[in-house]
């Protein structure tokens, strides 16, 4: 038993050197240049799609929570300005020996800081099975949010 714990103190006091010393070394390291200054290549793709959706007047989120019956899935926006705009949410489920697709979608209108539940379905959950939601809202000028969800 003594020597276990010889052994253990042993093993603590090298991890514990071996720690400060890389953190020693970190310390002196060269660092990075400030963010500012490096500016990444953005690929086209990302950038239209973190611009538009830092400028839209909305967020949105996909939800679930579990149920008696399975998972539920719940679309959900929230409005930082007025805003008329539709919303399509698809929810794919497969494995477990079924396979089903829902979609729902439609127009609405929020007020600044008021928040919606867009659309809704649950669904059985088997053990093996696959389920995608993925929620896309647009106005006018064109895709203002979309979010996905895995399961």
């Amino acid at each position: 038993m003594l020597k276990r714990s010889v052994s253990l103190l042993a093993l603590a006091a090298l991890l514990t050197s071996a720690c400060s010393a890389a953190a020693a070394s970190m310390d002196a390291a060269p660092q990075a240049a400030p963010a500012a200054l490096v500016e990444p290549a953005p690929s086209p793709a990302a950038a239209f799609t973190a611009t538009s959706y830092d400028e839209a007047p909305l967020t949105c989120e996909v939800r679930s929570r579990r149920t008696a019956n399975g998972v539920l899935i719940q679309a959900r926006a929230f409005a930082d300005r007025d805003i008329d705009a539709s919303y399509d949410l698809r929810i794919v489920k497969s494995g477990g020996g079924n396979a089903s697709e829902v979609s729902q979608s439609g127009d609405f209108s929020l007020a600044a800081g008021d928040s919606a539940v867009l659309g809704e379905n649950e669904m059985s959950f088997e053990r093996g099975s696959r389920l995608r939601a993925q929620l896309t809202i647009s106005d006018a000028q064109g895709e203002l949010c979309q979010r996905s969800f895995r399961l």
